[in-house]
């Protein structure tokens, strides 16, 4: 027996009078009786109040509350502590931490280590072959080829500095604006613990494995699921600087770029197949040897490549200057379908008419890597449009500097402004429906 049961069951022998179980039933059924007697016949206000005053009524129903809190402590073993654990509490104590280290696999397959800094610096490690470094606070990133003694150095133009370690583990802020759920204890790696889950939508779930002493992840999956039903394209689109270049290619320092967009997991927008991502062993608020961030090239490594990178504001006005440079690069002719934008058999042929003029190859390949970049960005804000509202593009038989016929227009679920860009690719924004003259 339980202490808090033979202490409970002790102060039941103390009463001065006990019953026996038919006869409390018989009493209790004869309160119930009572009290819908007392419901229906206003003039009998006593009845009530004699038998609440009766002192066999009050053991009996004092007995009744004492086994009723018996049965109720009984469901929680020995510690009677009923406090559900705090899904607000995991995001705090995640939110505290400083540096930290986790093992990531990408559907079942690729694995890689990380190493988030406190410093606003991240790396990430692939087998011995290769590994990443991104500055965040310096906009930063060096790409380091063990297997060939090659290294990429990318700078990011136009972000705004960030010293927070957490830039890269995006998932913390998904888990924030997601709504979680305390589902229960399970056996994990030896120990118990508490299992989160956080799901807000249909297409995306985490689930999180808790240690219930330190309120931090011991392993948190992220599942994606697809949603064949929107029209959604996601291009990986890659360019050579053999394209902006006459030299042949085996005297030529062969330089390529991928740049791509991916889907907004979660939100519905149209991914096609599901995706898994793990995070576990995590050690959290360590400290992190600042070696392992250093960008410094072994002597004997050749630098492949150095790139900048302008981080495009995805918006109206950017999708306004691609469709500029779509137009003039296209003999006053716009998109016949606006998901060209991601076609590389049409972009990149546009890339070549607008930069390849036998000049500095390099130089060349530079401004038609970020002119792909952006107009990949501007489909990426089209992409969204699709999923967050109504919109239209009718920009195939529209000329070039039309200033009256509407190109593309979209608006919000939740607001009654349109935003129009004409044929001459101005912007309006108004509250009239959008229609072509």
């Amino acid at each position: 027996m339980r202490p808090t049961d033979k202490k409970i069951k002790n102060q039941i022998k103390q009463l001065d009078d006990r019953t026996s179980s038919q006869f409390d039933q018989r009493t209790l059924n004869d309160i119930f009786a009572a009290m819908g007697v007392s419901d229906k016949a206003s003039n009998k206000p006593k009845i009530w109040s004699l038998i609440m005053n009766s002192k066999i009524t009050k053991l009996t129903i004092a007995a009744v509350i004492v086994i009723a809190a018996i049965i109720s402590f009984s469901q929680f073993g020995n510690d009677i502590n009923i406090a559900t654990p705090s899904y607000a509490s995991v995001l705090e104590e995640i939110s505290k931490t400083k540096d930290v280290i986790f093992t990531q696999i990408m559907n079942d397959s690729s694995q890689s280590k990380h190493f988030a800094s406190r410093h606003g610096l991240h790396r990430s490690d692939y087998g011995d072959n290769f590994y990443f470094i991104k500055d965040y606070f310096n906009g930063r990133e060096i790409r380091v080829d063990h297997q060939n003694k090659r290294v990429c150095l990318v700078q990011t133009i136009g972000k705004p500095a960030s010293n927070r370690c957490y830039d890269f583990l995006s998932w913390i802020r998904d888990l924030h604006e997601k709504q979680g759920k305390y589902v229960g204890q399970e056996q994990f790696e030896g120990r118990i613990v508490d299992v989160f889950v956080a799901q807000s939508d249909p297409y995306e779930k985490y689930t999180l494995w808790v240690d219930p002493a330190t309120n931090l992840p011991l392993q948190v999956k992220e599942e994606n699921f697809p949603n064949t039903e929107k029209d959604i394209v996601f291009p990986i689109m890659t360019l050579s600087s053999e394209v902006f270049s006459n030299t042949p290619a085996d005297n030529l320092k062969i330089i390529t770029r991928t740049s791509c967009i991916g889907s907004k997991r979660g939100s519905g927008e149209g991914i096609s197949e599901k995706f898994t991502r793990l995070m576990k062993d995590f050690q959290w608020n360590v400290e992190l040897d600042m070696s392992l961030f250093s960008f410094d090239i072994p002597s004997d490594y050749s630098i492949v490549d150095e790139l900048e990178v302008i981080d495009f504001e995805s918006d109206e006005k950017l999708l306004a200057e691609v469709l500029t440079f779509w137009a003039e690069t296209n003999d006053g002719q716009f998109p016949v379908d606006i998901d060209d934008l991601g076609d590389p058999n049409i972009v990149k042929p546009l890339l070549k008419k607008a930069y390849d003029k036998d000049g500095d190859a390099k130089a060349e390949f530079d401004t038609a890597y970020n002119q792909m970049d952006k107009i990949l960005t501007a489909l990426y804000f089209v992409q969204q449009k699709k999923v967050s509202g109504s919109w239209a593009y009718t920009g195939s038989d529209i000329e070039f500097g039309d200033t009256d016929s509407v190109i593309y227009w979209f608006k919000h679920d939740d607001s009654e402004e349109y935003t129009i860009i004409y044929g001459d690719l101005t912007i309006e924004k108004t509250t009239r429906q959008p229609v072509n003259n």
